[in-house]
């Protein structure tokens, strides 16, 4: 039987400098930095479910449009952002598409705080998110509006091998220590 796999997520939004993000499914790891400094957005890392490779690798800088990917119902979904100010937090299209994935409490937040506070206040915020693609039950978020640089995000998850009645095995993303 196949053993469960660590996946760790760390998105930082540096002083001066370009937003990264670093992405570790087991051994293998995943990064994405901006383009150019200044520059903000989102990144959608999709992985098969069953073999874990990459199906869907995007970034956009918009925060309203929902992306655009080749996945399945069952895949796994990363988000996270990069440099990402309360200006150009998740609406429209984009907040449909994650509350459709089972995004919650997490994009709840930013956004309250968006309209409470405004763009201005807070400045940037780091949000991950890790779900099952097409699942509207709750995923896995993590968040932090803590001022305009240095924001990072850090999110540790498990993905558990669950065995499919034809013998093959998916993995599916649960919490730490589950």
């Amino acid at each position: 039987m196949a053993s469960p796999l660590p996946l760790s997520l760390f998105s930082y939004m540096p002083t001066a400098s370009y937003p990264f993000s670093n992405i570790a499914v087991g051994n293998n790891t995943y990064s994405q930095q901006t383009p150019s400094p200044g520059l903000q957005g989102y990144w959608f890392l999709v992985l098969d479910s069953a073999t874990l490779k990459v199906v869907a690798n995007v970034f956009q800088a918009s925060g309203n449009q929902a992306p655009a990917l080749a996945a399945s119902p069952g895949d796994i979904l990363i988000v996270t952002t990069l440099g990402v100010t309360f200006d150009n937090q998740p609406q429209g299209a984009l907040t449909t598409f994650l509350q459709e994935n089972g995004a919650g409490v997490g994009l709840l937040a930013i956004e309250q705080l968006g309209n409470q506070f405004g763009c201005g206040t807070l400045g940037g915020f780091a949000y991950s998110f890790v779900t099952t693609y097409g699942d509207t039950n709750p995923g896995f978020e993590a968040m932090d509006a803590s001022g305009d640089t240095g924001i990072q995000c850090i999110q540790t998850l498990m993905l558990d091998p669950v065995t499919q009645p034809n013998g093959g095995v998916i993995y599916t993303p649960v919490q730490l220590g589950s």
